[in-house]
């Protein structure tokens, strides 16, 4: 008996925390829609990584007349870059709209959604050469 009421209370929980983040995304307070962390190290024949923090959808609905946004902040010791895109579902590879963001910089690409659909939120290392550390931090959504 006290196992349900657990989970009841449990599932009323995560239904409330879900019902607030939704009216802070549609009121637009919070626009936010994910976040992530990564981390790279290059070597001759090698690539590790520290492990990546990710949190939030990838994919969402967005409508026309709005814009999709990525915050980012990007580190390399050796020059690195990150891919940065926001594009339709049905796009393969990266969309016209892809940006490579340089080492050492810190900024928020933007994009006017055209078309409502199905919309990724993209970021990933760029070709980073054969040594050095990058790592990025960012978070996306939609207002």
């Amino acid at each position: 008996m006290e196992t349900k009421r657990t989970l009841k209370l449990g599932s009323g929980a995560i239904v409330g925390a879900l019902a607030v983040w939704l009216f802070l995304y549609i009121s637009t307070i919070f626009p936010y829609l994910g976040y992530s962390s990564q981390n790279e190290t290059l070597g001759p024949g090698v690539s590790l990584s520290a492990g990546s923090k990710d949190v939030g959808l990838t994919t969402m609905l967005l409508f026309e007349g709005q814009t999709a946004f990525i915050d980012y902040e990007v580190a390399s010791t050796e020059n690195g870059k990150v891919i940065l895109d926001v594009k339709p579902i049905s796009t393969f590879g990266f969309s016209e709209n892809k940006q490579d963001i340089e080492a050492g910089t810190k900024g928020t690409y933007e994009v006017e959604i055209e078309k409502t659909g199905l919309y990724e939120f993209r970021h990933d290392f760029s070709l980073n050469g054969i040594s050095g550390t990058t790592e990025y931090r960012v978070s996306w959504g939609a207002r």
